[in-house]
């Protein structure tokens, strides 16, 4: 147990923003520990008397300067799990990785798994959040987080992600090491100028046309919590795709990402009515995915093509199918991929 004074740099601060940065901790915990009553206001700006019993606070509450917090951080430090990563490319500026299904890009509220970002810096390829030098806009490590206020931790990335892999989605994904490599790979990625994305998946039905287009804007959904859809207001998204094989169950796709929003692939094809096989979040069969013994969507990203941020050269990463959506594919076409 120990107690914490405000300083006049977090004024007017909510508590779980000034807080995280104040303890260096994670704005998930403080919220967490918050909501446990692991954190208490001991005692108001301006108020002498300490003998009053310690009050809860919520997360959204404004912090003043010289409020005195209470900290019970007793069994709150839970080992971060960590996962082997394997790497397809490593130098000062960017480090290419294979990531596993089940892995998710970086820390988020909503997921209590390993990561990439934290087991690679577990395993010493990337510096931890205190001491990279990357300076981003969503930030991450700073203070008061650019002092924008975020509504969940997904939208809050750490330094040198400039794009990122659904948990249950496997394979090629670039994490930036330098500044100058982030600045400009951040800035291919949302222009899409010098880089292409690659993924294969495998779609539930006959998909009417074997190659074509896919132009609609995604938006968060407005009836379910984490769920994207196609809405009006939603970021123009754009997927081409081309059929490859075609089984009893649904069509095995090359996709190639013009954009790169949120759930892309997997909204714009289940929106057509072919959600993407074994992708039960987003309406496809819970036992045809049991049948092809599928834990998790059969979408995978392939490849990656860029021009290096630093040395400006063409480069291009490759994943092979992994074991899971291996034995999948053996099952829906009695052949190895």
């Amino acid at each position: 147990m120990k107690e914490v004074a405000i300083p006049e740099s977090l004024n007017s601060k909510r508590a779980d923003l000034g807080l995280s940065a104040l303890l260096e901790m994670s704005r998930a915990k403080v919220q967490d520990m918050i909501k446990n009553e692991k954190i208490k206001l001991v005692s108001k700006a301006g108020i002498e008397n300490r003998d009053i019993e310690k009050e809860t606070v919520s997360k959204s509450y404004i912090l003043q300067t010289g409020d005195i917090f209470s900290v019970d951080n007793t069994q709150q430090d839970k080992p971060k799990l960590f996962a082997d990563i394997p790497i397809l490319y490593n130098d000062k500026d960017i480090v290419v990785v294979n990531k596993p299904a089940g892995v998710a890009t970086h820390e988020a509220k909503s997921f209590q798994g390993a990561d990439v970002f934290n087991s690679l810096v577990e395993s010493g390829v990337l510096p931890s959040i205190k001491d990279s030098k990357i300076v981003q806009d969503k930030v991450y490590n700073s203070k008061i987080y650019n002092d924008k206020e975020y509504s969940d931790l997904e939208d809050i990335q750490p330094p040198g992600i400039v794009s990122r892999l659904d948990v249950g989605t496997s394979g090629v994904l670039l994490i930036c090491k330098s500044q100058l490599a982030y600045d400009n790979m951040l800035e291919a990625f949302k222009s899409h100028i010098n880089v292409v994305k690659n993924y294969v998946a495998v779609v539930q039905g006959h998909l009417k046309e074997k190659f074509a287009t896919i132009d609609s804007p995604i938006g968060r959904s407005a009836k379910r919590k984490f769920r994207f859809a196609i809405v009006e207001s939603g970021k123009r998204a754009i997927t081409h795709y081309k059929v490859r094989e075609s089984y009893s169950v649904g069509d095995l796709v090359d996709i190639e990402l013009a954009t790169g929003r949120t759930h892309q692939i997997r909204v714009h094809f289940s929106e057509m009515g072919h959600p993407v096989l074994g992708d039960t979040f987003y309406g496809a069969s819970s036992q045809t995915a049991s049948d092809y013994k599928l834990a998790r969507p059969f979408l995978h990203s392939a490849k990656l093509q860029i021009i290096h941020p630093v040395l400006n050269k063409e480069m291009e990463f490759s994943a092979p199918l992994p074991d899971d959506l291996q034995m999948a594919y053996k099952l829906l076409s009695a052949k190895e991929f």
